[in-house]
């Protein structure tokens, strides 16, 4: 697994408008969640070609978020990251 960041870098941070992907190598059909600051995002179904993401609405505020990108089933797996979102005014 790996992330892909779809937004813009202000220094040390992230613009509050930044969007996370995960990249999957899957053969088959496997459920998914997202946690952010241990609270979990809701369980989804993903597939080869699938693209999990976590919306850039998932940050109510600027600061530090502990993320993680959990593979429920067949497979369990996970990958952390930790993220900086900027202050919500900043780079605009």
């Amino acid at each position: 697994m790996a992330f892909t960041y779809e937004g813009i870098r202000l220094g040390d941070c992230w613009r509050s408008d930044t969007n996370i992907w995960a990249k999957v190598t899957a053969s088959g059909t496997y459920s998914y969640r997202w946690l952010v600051n241990g609270q979990n995002q809701g369980r989804q179904q993903g597939t080869s070609s699938s693209k999990p993401l976590l919306p850039s609405i998932t940050w109510k505020q600027g600061g530090t978020y502990q993320v993680v990108f959990e593979v429920v089933t067949p497979n369990p797996s996970r990958k952390s990251v930790t993220v900086e979102i900027c202050d919500f005014d900043e780079g605009w």
